[in-house]
């Protein structure tokens, strides 16, 4: 739930850069778990904080620990222990953290990754629910992994709660990994560009969300998952691969795609 990529725009010009970048990335890979999380063995796993930093703590009780605790008393078995402990990460497989130069030398920051493991979690929760309230109908579904839960349902409500939660919880992620970027990214450029703006222009896009939207004169809840909103000159990023460019895009607002777009230019490797 909430995965997407940010952007950011520096005053950073590509010759800012040093010649060689195998130290900045080490650097930013010090400053960013990633990984595998499992958050069973905390001191081995290098995919979520073993100690949480103040900061991280700090952000998450103030937009985030209220509405956590209310998801958990409504259903204990949607949450789980510590979340703030992924606060700040970025996971796996195709998750990243990339630098790129635009046609002006313009240097950007985008950072790809979610709502981490209480993310999953909570659609693992909402997938089972809508299983067991569609019952044996689940079964005349092309696949009962499209099993729905019922628009005026207490369960509905509820999901749509969780979504926001973990959406915020995806967005505040990406900000706090794009933070400790530029802050390591200042220790490798030159002392008269030290105090780049990191954040000339900004760029949210989720691709992994429900909208509430109007189309073909119908009221519809719209899931992208692996798409973009594209409505009618909303800017966009469609990213690219290890070989392949990244794109910053306008929308069309196509109708018949539901004013939605790719969110990636495809790739002809696994992940793994």
């Amino acid at each position: 739930m909430g995965c997407g990529i940010t952007a950011r725009k520096t005053t950073l010009k590509y010759n800012d850069l040093p010649e060689s970048l195998k130290d900045l990335r080490l650097a930013i890979q010090e400053s960013v778990p990633h990984g595998h999380s499992s958050l069973k063995h905390l001191s081995e796993d290098y995919g979520s904080w073993s100690s949480i930093p103040d900061g991280v703590q700090r952000l998450y009780n103030k937009h985030l620990a209220t509405e956590y605790s209310r998801i958990g008393k409504r259903a204990p078995e949607a949450v789980i222990e510590q979340p703030e402990q992924q606060l700040g990460t970025l996971g796996l497989p195709d998750h990243f953290v990339e630098m790129s130069s635009d046609e002006l030398e313009n240097i950007w920051i985008l950072v790809h990754t979610g709502s981490r493991k209480p993310g999953r979690k909570l659609g693992e929760y909402f997938t089972s629910v809508a299983r067991k309230e569609m019952g044996v109908n689940a079964f005349s579904l092309p696949n009962v992994n499209l099993a729905y839960i019922e628009e005026s349902s207490k369960s509905f409500r509820d999901y749509l709660a969780a979504h926001g939660w973990a959406k915020k919880f995806a967005k505040l992620n990406r900000e706090m990994i794009l933070r400790n970027v530029v802050n390591r990214l200042r220790q490798f450029v030159p002392s008269r560009v030290r105090n780049f703006k990191g954040q000339l222009e900004v760029i949210d896009c989720p691709h992994n969300f429900v909208s509430k939207e109007t189309h073909m004169e119908s009221e519809l809840y719209v899931m992208r998952r692996g798409a973009i909103s594209a409505k009618l000159d909303e800017v966009g990023i469609v990213a690219g691969t290890m070989t392949e460019k990244s794109y910053i895009v306008k929308g069309t607002g196509h109708d018949k795609s539901f004013e939605s777009c790719s969110s990636g230019v495809g790739r002809t490797r696994s992940t793994s």
